[in-house]
């Protein structure tokens, strides 16, 4: 299971991107962060995901459910 999460102090504005990866028993397995100096929040909550999935992918950890708080930063507005 990967969860991700990325927000910022202000928007835009000083930001953190971080996730975890746990097992089939939910146990933790590794976890990241990055931190950003100018970033908005939907940057962040996508960057974190993505930042997740490569992890997912070098680390071999397949298959994965991802669990996400957000899905504005994956809404395209017109």
């Amino acid at each position: 299971m990967l969860n991700t999460n990325g927000s910022c102090l202000n928007n835009p504005g000083l930001g953190g991107t971080g996730g975890v990866i746990r097992n089939r028993k939910e146990d933790w397995v590794l976890g990241f962060t990055k931190g950003f100096r100018v970033a908005t929040n939907n940057q962040m909550e996508l960057i974190a995901l993505l930042e997740g999935l490569k992890i997912v992918k070098e680390q071999k950890v397949l298959p994965i459910e991802i669990n996400i708080d957000s899905v504005q930063g994956a809404v395209s507005h017109s």
